[in-house]
């Protein structure tokens, strides 16, 4: 988390100097949604901003936060904090970008998620025959994300652009269950897989395919 957030600072102090820099060719400011699941899911709010250089180079950074609650069947879950930094490199596959065009980029996330879990479990091992269950615990779940993204830029009405994008590539989701509170192991053959469980209590980051695709709305500004 300190590392792309130090790159996210660095990247978005570059945006408030751009119109003093000739390397810089634009720059615009966006938003977008997304879905976050730090316990329960919501919807996530991400304002962000592109600096365009004179080449066909760019760089993205965003953040997201927790907007609207959509789902509240996890009445166990309290204490929800979430927040998620991105940082995006991108190339330009056309020299002209006035109306539209295809771009490429890699995309680096990292999200922070606590919660408090109520009445949950976890696994020691994938294979583990038996389940650890709590009446209570804290969990922290950060999960880093790299993507490679496809997209497509397209201009609308005067400034406003819509950008277009997909991608795949893999996340890490590194789960920690602390302050527990009444544990005990039982032997069980079927289990519910929650998303911050696949981690497990070791800690060990665990890889996962990772897929990406939505729309940004941006206004250049310069």
């Amino acid at each position: 988390m300190k590392l792309v957030s130090l790159l996210f600072l660095v990247a978005l102090s570059k945006i408030s100097i751009a119109q003093k820099s000739s390397l810089i060719k634009s720059w615009s400011a966006g938003v977008t949604t997304n879905v976050a699941i730090p316990g329960s899911a919501y919807i996530a709010f991400q304002p962000c901003a592109e600096l365009q250089f004179q080449n066909r180079f760019s760089v993205v950074v965003g953040y997201s936060f927790k907007l609207i609650d959509v789902d509240r069947s996890e009445k166990s879950v309290t204490n929800e904090k979430y927040g998620r930094v991105l940082l995006e490199g991108r190339y330009r596959l056309a020299k002209s970008a006035d109306r539209a065009a295809f771009y490429t980029s890699l995309q680096i996330t990292q999200s922070k998620r606590k919660f408090t879990q109520e009445d949950g479990y976890f696994l020691y091992e994938y294979d583990d025959d038996s389940t650890t269950y709590f009446t209570k615990a804290d969990v922290s779940s950060p999960v880093t994300t790299f993507s490679l993204q496809l997209g497509l830029t397209s201009r609308g009405i005067k400034r406003f652009f819509v950008d277009f994008f997909g991608g795949m590539g893999i996340r890490f989701t590194n789960t920690r269950f602390n302050n527990i509170e009444g544990k005990t192991r039982e032997l069980v053959l079927f289990r519910k897989h929650y998303d911050w469980d696949s981690g497990l209590e070791t800690g060990k980051p665990a890889p996962f395919i990772h897929l990406t695709a939505g729309l940004r709305l941006f206004y250049r500004i310069k």
